[in-house]
Order: structure tokens, then sequence, then C-alpha cells
């Protein structure tokens, strides 16, 4: 114990290096993306290491590697290693970097000296006090607006000093034209309009969740429990010339609806993205609606102003189940058009097609209630943010 107390002190009085982690859910994604190539280029000469979930020795390690070899990164480190070496560099680059900056998986820091940031992976709609905490992990924690100040202090368990407002990087991507290619990597179609339709998870590929009531055991999306109703919807749009864009959650089971031959429902993953060297929110940008449910994106959506519809299928089995941070449903009920069934839906994507938009009026005033940034200059704020604490440090 006193050599280990020893060896703190020791480390106490050895400089940080000047070098920043960078952890996000997929890799090289979400929220931490955009603010890591902001400030690589503000930061030249400072070393820039992802912390990847895949396992050394993995296939999917070996191509974190090689991404990271084609995007110019710095290094990687892993979260999970396995060979004493790489255990020892984890060690190294999280007791030597001068921050550490992450979205998703919780990264606790070794100094007092370094910067912890958190940029938060969505705004909170869903309970989580007692499930994540992160009073004792983050210094800063990323707050989309003052609307959410009291549901994050409780759900996350922070103080106030420990918010800080400069928007979503990944929210930046909004403000940029989408080129054509886009649309065709996805959809093989540069002209083809589509929806994107991004569900929270239901059923796990283990285990059930407290919201699952066993309907979507057989293909894993909201709204359709059946394989012909769901092929139904498919000729539907085809025959209206349109593209569903159906990303599912990452922990969602869905198994069965891979094996449908579907032409119009486009079921898109990580691994999709990736391979289309896409970030989410770039597809997302080009969408002409959101089809979603209670899941964080529809606060980011807002600020496309375009139509959203949420499926609200499920919504008492979540109330009773895991619940809620706020009056979600009441927000829903002015800014969305509620959908607790497929003919819902049906008409929701008829209006989409005839150009309607119900609820842009309310829609406008949650936006503004909720996204205290709306110019596509987040990651630039951030980066300063991060810059101006790190140069006090030093």
């Amino acid at each position: 114990m006193k050599l280990k107390e020893g060896a703190k002190r020791i480390l106490a009085h050895i400089p940080l290096k000047h070098m920043i982690l960078f952890e996000s859910n997929p890799d090289f994604a979400d929220n931490t993306w955009p603010l890591y190539l902001e400030l690589k280029k503000r930061l030249p000469s400072c070393q820039m290491v992802w912390i990847v979930q895949s396992e050394e020795g993995s296939v999917s390690a070996s191509r974190s590697y090689r991404d990271v070899r084609e995007k110019g990164l710095d290094t990687v480190i892993y979260a999970h290693p396995v060979s004493m070496r790489e255990k020892l560099r984890k060690k190294y680059f999280f007791r030597r970097a001068a921050a550490i900056i992450f979205c998703n998986r919780r990264q606790r820091k070794r100094d007092p000296r370094q910067l912890s940031l958190f940029l938060c992976h969505g705004s909170k709609t869903k309970k989580t006090e007692g499930i994540y905490e992160l009073g004792d992990y983050a210094d800063f924690v990323e707050v989309q607006s003052h609307f959410f100040d009291g549901i994050i202090e409780t759900e996350y368990g922070l103080s106030e000093s420990q918010l800080v407002y400069h928007g979503y990087p990944r929210c930046d991507a909004f403000y940029r034209e989408e080129p054509a290619q886009l649309r065709k990597k996805l959809l093989k179609d540069a002209d083809g309009r589509f929806l994107i339709w991004l569900p929270t998870f239901r059923a796990q590929e283990v285990g059930r969740t407290d919201a699952d009531d066993g309907r979507y055991a057989a293909l894993g999306i909201p709204l359709f429990y059946d394989r012909e109703s769901l092929k139904a919807f498919d000729r539907y749009l085809r025959d209206r010339g349109l593209y569903v864009v159906y990303k599912p959650h990452p922990v969602q089971d869905v198994r069965g609806l891979v094996s449908e031959k579907l032409t119009n429902l486009i079921l898109i993953t990580d691994e999709t993205l990736r391979r289309a060297d896409l970030q989410l929110y770039e597809v997302i940008a080009a969408s002409e609606a959101l089809i979603t449910d209670y899941s964080s994106v529809f606060f980011d959506y807002l600020l496309l102003d375009r139509p959203i519809a949420t499926t609200t299928d499920d919504i008492e089995s979540w109330k009773e189940g895991r619940g809620f941070a706020f009056d979600l449903e009441s927000m829903y009920n002015k800014a969305t058009c509620r959908v607790p069934d497929q003919e819902a839906l049906y008409a929701f994507t008829e209006g989409v097609i005839k150009g309607e938009d119900p609820y842009a009026e309310g829609r406008r005033e949650v936006r503004d209630l909720t996204n205290l940034h709306q110019d596509g200059k987040s990651a630039e704020r951030v980066a300063d943010f991060v810059i101006g604490k790190l140069t006090r440090k030093q």
C-alpha cells in the first residue's frame, strides 16, 4: 500500500503529455468523431489516441487498426486488452493523457490534473438514475439546453457546476449540404427520397428489456409483428417510389428482419456505415422525415425542422417498466405525429409524400426549448472549451 501511494506521489510530479484520449460507440463515431477532427486540425502536435472496443487479436480489432491507418489517427488502445503488452499500453496512455473525452462508455481518469469531458450520447428521455452515474467520472458534461439541467443532474448524479453548453458536434452534419452520392451509397438511387427510422431497443439478442412484451421476437421492429404486414409496407413504399432506411439500436435483435428480402425498407447497421465511410448523422441529414419512439435522436432531429413520427405501440410497457425522465408524451403530442399502429404509420408516410406538415409550429417551439445552439458550429465551441481548459492546466 505504501509503495502504491509513493508511486502516486512520484507520478504527480511528472508532467502530463500533450495527448487526448477519445471514446465513442461505435468506434470513430457519434459526438466524439467531429470533435476529434476539429481538435486534430487545431492541435496538430497533440497525440490523439482512440479507445476502441475491439478485443486484441479479433477480426474487428484488425479492422479498427486498418481504419486508424486510413484515417490518419495516431494510435489506438483497447478498452478490454488481452495481452500484457496491451494492458500496459492502456495504463500508460490513461495515466499520461492530458484529457479524456468520451460519449458512451464511462472512462475514469487516473490523475486529478486530467480533463474529463462527457459529450453525451443524447439528451435524456428514459430514466437512468442509479443505472448510469457520471458524477465521479466526468469533470464536465455537455448538455443540449437548460431545459435538461434538472433532468441531467438527477439522472446522471451531477452537480450544476459540471454542466456545459456547447451543442452536440454530431449535429453539425445537419448544416452541410449532403450530396446525391450519399443516397446512392445507401439506396443505389441518387434521387431516392427516404425516411429514417431510428428506434430504441426492445428485445436484445441476449435477455429481454422491461419493455419487451414478446411482440418483437419475430422481427425486432415496432408496429410490425409478422412478416406479411412488413412485406405489405415494403410494397407500398416501392409503389410510391419512397424508401425507409431502418437503423436498429446496436443491441436490438433483428435476426428475423435480416432474413427478409425487402426492396424499399433498407436495413443498415454500424458495419454498413463503416463500410460506406459514413457517419450516421450524415445519413440522418439527407432524410425527408424521422420515425422514432423514445430515442434522444428526437431532440437532434428538431434542428432539421422536418416531420417526425413517434411510434407508441408499447409506451405503457415503458412507463410501467423503466419509465421516462420527464413528461415526454406531452412534448410528443405537440411536436410529433403519434403512431400507435400500422394504419397511423401509413397515414404519416402518405402525408410526407404530399408535403403535409401539421406539427411544424409545435415542433419549432420544442426545438427552441431543447436546442440552445442551432448553427452547425458545436464542434468548434467544444474545441474552444477543451483547448482553453488544457491551456490553463499547463
